[in-house]
This record gives structure tokens, sequence and C-alpha cells, in this order.
């Protein structure tokens, strides 16, 4: 029986994170105007403590910077291999809780 080798090395990329985070960039998507949308709601019809009004677009906001650099460092770690992308994606993703 022939075997074909087209590369000698072999291929470490997780397909079941890959998957996760393809659908997670959707999630995300759909979790932004989501959440754009309770925010104004929240801000015109509750009124609610001074600290929370200046806390959840902030905390949003950061939200809105991290989430694509956390999904870029695991794309790039998983598909590439690169083990400090996917050390920062990991570390991303637990620190903020």
């Amino acid at each position: 029986q022939p075997r074909f080798i087209v590369t000698t090395t072999e291929v470490a990329s997780d397909l079941p994170l890959q998957e996760v985070l393809y659908f997670n960039i959707f999630f995300s998507l759909l979790w932004f105007f989501l959440e754009v949308s309770v925010l104004a709601w929240k801000q015109n019809n509750i009124s609610y403590s001074l600290a929370s009004k200046i806390l959840d677009p902030t905390m949003f906001s950061i939200w809105c910077v991290m989430e694509p650099i956390r999904l870029y460092f695991g794309y790039t770690g998983n598909l590439r291999e690169k083990v400090p992308h996917l050390t920062g994606f990991w570390v991303f993703t637990v620190l903020p809780q």
C-alpha cells in the first residue's frame, strides 16, 4: 500500500477549538448589538445609580477592545501553532473572570 506524505510535520492545531472560535465570532457580534441596545434602553428607561451608569459603558468598552484581540490570539495561536498567542488567548479568556 503506497502512502503519500505531503509534509514531514504533523499539524497540531485543535479542530474543536477552531470551531468554538469560529462560532464565537458570530456570538460576539450578536452580543455586541444586544448589549448596545440594552445599554441604550437602560440609560433612557431605568433610573439607577451613577456608578452603574458609568461602570456599565466602561466595562462594555473594555470588552469591545479585548474581545477581538482575544479571538485573534486564539485563531493565530491555533492555526499557526504559536504557543505565545495561545497563551495570550487563554489569559484573556480566564483573567476577566
